[in-house]
């Protein structure tokens, strides 16, 4: 029971600390009064008069205003910097490397989780990393090739309707002439465009035979090694009679090119007939290579890793365009040998050779869009591929740097220098994600950290003076800007001052405030009195005092405000030193005894 009356959050001890001189003399009066019950019951007569008298206590109004300005609390003492370190995985405890009480620095590891599971998946997510990776090297290749057979393309189909343009500005020329030019002028121009076009032909069939051997090999073996045991396996009499076909078509295009050599517009007649069967040779042999090489490719599938579908689209397409050029070549030379005859015959047919020029000329070039645009699709569908690797080569970095991030979870590190002084884990422990890991506290420099009712916090401030435990100093750091709306109380956070002071962190303290004072216009200092001590009234505001003869006297006051169980005072105190503690049960006037 005692235990319980005494126990400091109890209003009697709180009264005694706040106002220790008022205790002191309370207790006093407590004890003077048991003498004196004491004496009289030993047989010693009281005076009645004494006894009959009211007995008031006296406050001194300088002491008790100074304790009441005082705000006085409870604060909890914590480090300047500390830090809760909780777990951001569900895993277990695989290593703790601190003990309680620890120095550690910032960045020190602290504790390890199991990492096992995320260790093999990143392992996992490196691996298709570099295949993706690789896969793009294989997509690149394939779009340079598509590319460079475009140019090829495009070189090819200029070549072709440049080679139509000639074609058309011979027979303009010739019609031009007239019926009236020499005859052999008009031949002799003949036999020199057909030498001219033999030659441009040869120079097509010389690259429709490099673009067969890109399929075949048989000049450049290397050229198929990713993609020729496909070929070989979906058509393999096929793909070795068209490596023979392409054998006697380049003889037949090396000899074409050394009969046309010499030749010029003097040439004899025989030896431009000559040079000319040459190539028709030439043309028919490449015409039937492309077109068996274009049955192997149709008759292959994508069932390798070098022969897949853009390889296929590309190749393709690049004999497509090899065909139409060969075919345009073809066409031209016909010309060009009618040509001749018609200049042998009639010079009145140049005006049927320049209608023909015309609509050679419209077709190569209807021709050269076509292949032009079928190579662009085969160039956008690579790029195409190659953007989408890209995309994956993306999501498997970011996969990578997902479990990266993870795996960083899986090791708790102090931020800070300091003391562990909470470490509740223990090595196997299974931990959730959320709970505390460790507690690591800097003691270099400590504070406490109160709250405080709103009706006290006027005055107190950042700078203003307190005391803890009566007798570490401190000075206050920080004063909440709102109430808290849980508690209805503004926190305030002390610093101490005192290197040395005698508390640890977590414990509980008294703490005592001084605030702040503001002054007022006439320059006088507002007191504090006990709420007991001042009768308010509806004439007004007033404490008691003695003159003396002990005789009560009502005093006058001005009242700023009432706050708990203490009243400011701000006039009417000036030249008062004491006052009667409590104005109840006694009136002015009246004869009262001192306790």
């Amino acid at each position: 029971m005692l235990k319980k009356l005494f126990h400091r959050d109890k209003k009697i001890v709180r009264f005694a600390k706040q106002r220790p001189k008022t205790a002191a003399g309370i207790v006093l009066v407590v004890l003077v009064l048991g003498f004196r019950i004491v004496s009289g019951m030993g047989g010693q007569p009281i005076d009645e008069a004494q006894e009959r008298l009211t007995s008031v206590a006296l406050l001194d109004v300088a002491t008790i205003s100074q304790e009441l300005a005082s705000v006085e609390t409870t604060a909890e003492v914590e480090a300047l910097e500390q830090v809760e370190l909780k777990s951001e995985v569900f895993a277990k405890v695989t290593r703790v490397h601190v003990g309680l009480g620890d120095n550690v620095v910032p960045g020190q590891l602290l504790v390890s989780f199991d990492a096992a599971n995320l260790s093999a998946q990143r392992a996992q997510a490196v691996a298709e990393l570099d295949r993706s990776l690789a896969a793009k090297a294989q997509l690149q290749a394939q779009l340079t090739a598509a590319e460079a057979n475009h140019n090829k393309v495009l070189v090819s189909t200029n070549n072709a309707i440049a080679s139509a343009q000639s074609q058309l500005d011979t027979a303009r020329t010739n019609l031009r002439l007239g019926q009236d030019a020499a005859e052999s002028a008009v031949v002799r121009d003949a036999y020199q465009d057909l030498i001219n076009t033999l030659r441009s032909t040869v120079v097509v069939l010389a690259d429709a035979l490099n673009t067969a051997d890109s399929v075949l090999g048989v000049e450049n073996n290397l050229v198929n090694d990713a993609y020729e045991d496909g070929f070989s396996f979906f058509a393999p009499s096929l793909y070795s009679r068209t490596r023979a076909t392409f054998a006697g078509a380049r003889d037949a295009r090396f000899q074409a090119e050394a009969l046309l050599q010499p030749l010029s517009g003097q040439s004899a007649v025989q030896d431009l007939e000559t040079a000319t069967v040459a190539v028709e040779d030439t043309l028919e042999r490449v015409s039937q290579l492309l077109f068996d090489t274009k049955q192997i490719l149709d008759l292959s599938r994508p069932v390798t890793e070098g022969l897949d579908d853009a390889t296929l689209t590309a190749l393709r397409s690049s004999v497509s365009g090899a065909q139409t050029a060969v075919t345009t070549a073809g066409t031209g030379l016909t010309n060009a040998i009618q040509g001749v005859d018609v200049a042998r015959n009639s010079l009145s047919s140049n005006q049927i050779t320049f209608e023909q020029a015309e609509r050679n000329l419209s077709a190569v070039r209807a021709q050269a869009s076509a292949d032009v645009a079928a190579s662009d699709a085969s160039v956008a569908q690579a790029r195409a591929s190659l953007d989408s690797q890209d995309a994956l080569i993306a999501g498997a970095r970011a996969s990578i740097a997902n479990i990266n991030a993870s795996l960083a979870k899986t090791s708790v590190r102090s931020p800070i220098r300091g003391t562990v002084s909470v470490l509740p884990l223990r090595v196997g422990e299974l931990v959730s994600s959320g709970a505390l890991v460790a507690s690591v506290v800097n003691t270099d420099g400590l504070q406490v950290k109160a709250r405080i009712s709103s009706e006290d916090i006027d005055g107190i401030v950042v700078g203003a003076a307190a005391r803890i435990e009566e007798r570490i100093d401190a000075v206050v750091t920080h004063v909440a800007p709102s109430i808290d709306p849980q508690t209805r109380k503004v926190e305030v956070i002390m610093a101490i001052t005192d290197e040395t002071a005698p508390v640890v962190v977590g414990q509980f303290v008294d703490v005592s405030i001084t605030p702040a004072q503001e002054p007022v216009e006439d320059e006088s200092q507002s007191v504090f009195v006990p709420l007991s001590a001042v009768r308010i009234g509806a004439d007004g505001k007033y404490v008691f005092v003695l003159n003396e003869e002990n005789i009560v006297e009502q005093k006058s006051v001005e009242v700023a405000r009432i706050s708990g169980e203490k009243v400011e005072i701000t006039s009417g105190l000036e030249q008062v030193q004491r006052i009667v503690a409590s104005v109840r049960g006694i009136q002015a006037g009246e004869e009262v005894t001192i306790q």
